[in-house]
């Protein structure tokens, strides 16, 4: 199967959420210890840089918006031989910027994650505040309870969160409660911002956990994702 980056002229979010959802089989037998499911793999095109262009009038006449909470058993594509876009770090933000689409598909604020650990993606989610009415389904959130529930143990000691916005002060209290390794993390967020911006509770003396951080990892993809979905929503009310 080869799997195709989004081009301009690419008709957008349909398209990318069937190609480019990546998420975790749920097959485990190949690791009983940890429970982590195996990385599927398939070719990625990496001829060009990719492009997360938003095409806001597929949220006009939307066939379905109720939210997929079933895990994603699609393939995974492998990082590809091109260094620039190949590193992990990117590649895993793709998969998380794949989630951030659905959740535009579905009228959710379009922010996704996945949760790492040894290089297997554990889980994958995306924000679903507005069909839950639960104010904690933030994706980064409901990406670390499902790691979690995978491994059969709170604690992530081992996972690197990636999450397509920098988390609120709620999940990045979750992710020091679940001693997360690592967060990586795209657009900055000024207003909310935990990891950096407003605070940064990754590395506070006073708690009695720290994490790793980066931030800006894809971080102008990210960005006009949520431009553009908060420019449309003003737009048709």
């Amino acid at each position: 199967m080869r799997l195709l980056l989004l081009q301009d002229n690419a008709p957008f979010l349909g398209k990318v959420c069937k190609e480019l959802s990546m998420t975790y089989k749920s097959s485990c037998s190949d690791n009983a210890t940890t429970n982590e499911a195996p990385l599927h793999r398939a070719l990625v095109d990496c001829q060009q840089s990719p492009r997360h262009v938003y095409d806001s009038s597929a949220l006009d006449t939307p066939s379905d918006t109720s939210p997929d909470t079933s895990p994603d058993t699609s393939i995974h594509p492998t990082p590809c031989d091109n260094e620039d876009f190949c590193d992990l770090d990117t590649y895993y933000m793709h998969c998380a910027l794949a989630q951030a689409q659905k959740a535009a598909l579905e009228q959710e604020v379009p922010i996704g994650a996945v949760v790492v650990c040894n290089n297997t993606i554990l889980s994958a989610a995306h924000n679903l505040r507005q069909h839950s009415h639960n104010p904690s389904d933030h994706a980064e959130f409901i990406a670390m309870l499902q790691a979690a529930k995978k491994l059969d143990s709170w604690h992530l000691e081992r996972c690197c969160v990636y999450v397509t916005l920098e988390p609120c002060l709620m999940c990045a209290g979750l992710m020091l409660n679940a001693r997360i390794a690592r967060c990586v993390f795209g657009a900055y967020d000024q207003k909310a911002g935990a990891c950096g911006s407003l605070y940064n509770v990754s590395n506070d003396f006073r708690l009695n956990h720290s994490f790793e951080l980066k931030g800006g990892v894809l971080a102008d993809e990210s960005a006009n994702l949520l431009q553009q979905f908060f420019k449309h929503k003003r737009a048709h009310g």
